[in-house]
């Protein structure tokens, strides 16, 4: 799959749209400025491919936000697509529908444990029309997906936090 061109027309997709604002939100930053896993780098080669226009709806923090601050960008969105994993828990642990461009079969584990596998787009296996199609079907429910996961994300923390504390007690009593 050509990921830049991938990533080139789901930005030329919601740009298109009257009423959506884009964020860029790095979320790996390596020592290393000019490694190839560099998020500010993707980033910013994502926002100097756009028009003049089309980057006064796209926002891209100028500095490194802290891991708070990622997460903070992230929960105030409507809607996520991510292709880092930790960045889709992120939003999906706050409740907004997200969208895993997956390069890894660790992305099921984190959205089948919301039963939402049907939102990782597999780009090893899928079409490049498939996931642009998926997108678009999605993004179109995400109001829907909120309300599930307003519903889901509650129990699965109560499911932990029980885990966790049977956890405890279990070592409590360890020898």
């Amino acid at each position: 799959l050509d990921y830049p061109q991938l990533i080139k027309q789901i930005v030329d997709y919601f740009l298109a749209m009257d009423d959506v604002a884009l964020v860029l939100v790095p979320h790996v930053f390596p020592e290393d400025e000019l490694a190839v896993e560099s998020d500010p780098i993707a980033c910013r080669a994502v926002y100097d491919c756009l028009t003049k226009e089309q980057q006064e709806n796209v926002i891209l923090p100028e500095k490194e936000p802290n891991q708070r601050q990622i997460k903070y960008l992230i929960g105030k969105c409507d809607f996520f697509m991510g292709s880092r994993m930790h960045s889709c828990i992120a939003a999906i642990s706050q409740c907004v529908p997200a969208v895993g461009l997956a390069y890894s079969k660790k992305f099921y584990g984190v959205f089948d444990s919301v039963d939402g596998n049907q939102y990782v787009l597999d780009m090893r296996e899928q079409s490049f029309e498939k996931i642009l199609q998926m997108i678009t079907l999605f993004f179109n429910k995400y109001n829907i997906e909120r309300k599930r996961l307003e519903v889901t994300i509650p129990n699965v923390c109560f499911t932990v936090s029980r885990s966790e504390e049977h956890t405890s007690e279990l070592q409590l009593h360890s020898f």
